[in-house]
């Protein structure tokens, strides 16, 4: 492919940029900007970088020869090592026993909820004087 035909495609799609920061490569590519970042942040971007104030960009000649070559990408030069995982030092426990668990939780509390309100209730009749009506005392017949 043509080198110069890409430059002028890239031009029409960014403007007289002269280089590319991450956003414009993440649009280019069909990716996310935070993608493009970490690839460069683990030195994994196939092209030359530079930095113009705190952003770090790549030409845009750079861009246009790297999609004009037919070669393949060149391999990532970022650590690939394979982190094995450890197995916990202990068991996970059982999905029944974590339920029965919580249910005694969950009845415990339901309990000590129960003897706050009788408490509460106990303590506000004390408060309370107490007006006595008097009773209805039903005729009685001779």
């Amino acid at each position: 492919m043509n080198t110069a035909l890409i430059v002028e495609d890239l031009r029409k799609t960014f403007g007289q940029q002269s280089v590319l920061y991450a956003d414009d490569i993440a649009k280019l590519i069909g990716s996310d900007h935070r993608v493009v970042k970490s690839l460069e942040a683990h030195h994994a971007i196939p092209l030359p970088t530079m930095k113009i104030g705190n952003k770090t960009c790549v030409s845009i000649y750079a861009v246009a020869s790297w999609l004009a070559s037919s070669d393949k990408p060149a391999p990532s030069t970022a650590k690939t090592s394979v982190k094995r995982l450890k197995m916990p030092a202990r068991a996970r426990a059982s999905l029944g026993r974590s339920l029965l668990s919580l249910r005694t939780q969950i009845d415990f509390l339901e309990a000590v909820h129960l003897e706050l309100l009788l408490s509460t209730a106990e303590h506000d009749d004390e408060g309370k004087v107490e007006q006595t009506k008097p009773k209805k005392v039903a005729p009685t017949s001779v």
